[in-house]
């Protein structure tokens, strides 16, 4: 198993005006045997390594990276392994896709990791700008008949990446696979033995397939750390040094991991199909690295208590439904990425969007009322994705926005978003409150959450 490695986190301030408006030039750089592309904007960078699978090596808010590196593995191409052969993966951290269901019953399951070609080859560089890269993985005709594309473009002036994967048939004959999006967070902490205690979000399933809402795939059935909020109908993983993981066939498109520690968010975003079939019936999937005792690759493995062979790591997983591909057919999938902080002491995430995170469910109050208006009292707590004016919008009964939007504050995805019984006042008439980012370099007003006052 992989070493650990402490990323030092130091967040810096952003001045709202000016913006850049543009990414950085894309840096081409040699580090040991890889070459480093690294994609950078205002706010985030990517750092991707095609020669080890098409990772993505680390990405980054500000200074803060979210993802585990093996220090071990830094500058080194994968060691020579064979499909699924415990004990020869050469972890390097990061993220990178996969094929899903992982499995060892038959071929229509993936046996690895390791797989020296989509996990271990070395990916061709299509394309590649100043904001976007693509990468595709050499053909797999040996096991899974799969050859993975992956674009994904920066937001220069906010956190998002946007994600279009596609997944080709290479041989002669059907296959049936999902993609899984697979990355490591890094829940080690920089000059301690201790692990920080990363705390994952995503909605429950209301007509769940699982009795718990969430069903064990690896290591005891009572896992303490992962459990249900049945009243938020959220599903939470909070970072425990024992081994797990966990499928939740998760309806809500969305699932964030809070670190206490710094107050930073990593938020995956993506589209669930309800009326299609996911692989192990699951659209979220968790996994922690920790001490204890799963069944895989025919046999019981055991893992040591030493985070140096054994690290701190929090894995969080989403899935494509199932494709099934003709020879030559392709399937396409999208998700995004994004990051915002949120401050350290928040204890739920209640939704996210492509605008924000929505920390803390808003409360308003009506303080008084005159002939023609409402005084409201406004408290909550957001993040947002991107630079410019968090604003109020007020919506008559059918929806549609009365006067012109409110301005609440002026944002940034690096500083947590609070409001403790802001007042606004706003028309007689309002019957709910929309809460939206307005995009400082184009106006654009995206929808963060809405609340009806009734």
């Amino acid at each position: 198993m992989p070493k650990r490695v402490s990323i030092v986190v130091s967040l810096f301030l952003l001045t709202i005006t000016p913006l850049s408006r543009a990414a950085q030039p894309l840096q081409e750089s040699r580090l040991g045997d890889w070459t480093l592309y690294t994609l950078s904007g205002d706010l985030i960078s990517l750092e991707v390594v095609p020669c080890i699978g098409g990772r993505i090596l680390q990405y980054k808010l500000g200074d803060h990276g979210f993802f585990y590196v093996n220090p071990d593995e830094i500058g080194k191409m994968p060691p020579p392994t064979t499909l699924g052969k415990l004990g020869t993966w050469g972890n390097q951290g990061g993220a990178k896709l996969w094929p899903a269901p992982q499995g060892w019953a038959g071929p229509e399951q993936w046996p690895g990791p390791p797989d020296p070609i989509l996990d271990g080859g070395v990916y061709t560089v299509l394309e590649k700008s100043n904001v976007s890269i693509t990468l595709q993985s050499p053909p797999d005709k040996e096991f899974s008949g799969i050859q993975f594309t992956n674009r994904f473009s920066l937001d220069p002036v906010g956190t998002q990446v946007r994600f279009v994967t596609s997944m080709k048939n290479v041989i002669d004959r059907p296959i049936r696979w999902g993609i899984w999006s697979h990355l490591q967070l890094d829940a080690s902490l920089p000059d301690s033995a201790d692990y920080n205690r990363l705390h994952l979000f995503c909605p429950v399933n209301p007509k769940s397939k699982f009795e718990k809402g969430y069903d064990v795939i690896f290591g005891e059935k009572d896992h303490p750390g992962f459990s249900v909020d049945p009243d938020r109908r959220m599903f939470e993983a909070k970072y425990v040094y024992q081994v797990g993981k966990v499928g939740i066939d998760s309806p809500g498109g969305w699932v964030a991991t809070h670190d206490p520690r710094t107050g930073n968010v990593f938020v995956q975003l993506f589209r669930f199909e309800k009326d299609k079939e996911y692989p192990e019936d699951s659209s979220v999937e968790v996994w922690f690295n920790g001490v204890g005792r799963f069944h895989a690759y025919h046999q019981d493995v055991e893992c040591a208590d030493d985070p140096k062979s054994n690290p701190y790591v929090f894995e969080s997983e989403i899935l494509s439904p199932y494709a099934e591909l003709n020879p030559g057919e392709e399937y396409h999938w999208d998700y995004r990425w994004n990051a915002a902080n949120i401050g350290t002491k928040t204890p739920v995430i209640s939704g996210c969007t492509d605008a924000g995170i929505v920390a803390a469910e808003p409360q308003w109050k009506v303080v008084s009322k005159t002939s023609d208006s409402l005084n409201l009292s406004f408290s909550g707590r957001f993040g947002v994705f991107f630079p410019g004016t968090l604003a109020a919008e007020s919506l008559d009964a059918q929806g549609k926005m009365i006067g012109e939007p409110i301005p609440l504050a002026e944002v940034t995805p690096l500083e947590a978003v609070r409001f403790e019984d802001k007042s606004i006042s706003v028309s007689k008439k309002t019957q709910s409150i929309r809460i939206s980012v307005i995009r400082s370099h184009t106006s654009e007003s995206v929808p963060l959450m809405q609340k009806s006052l009734q």
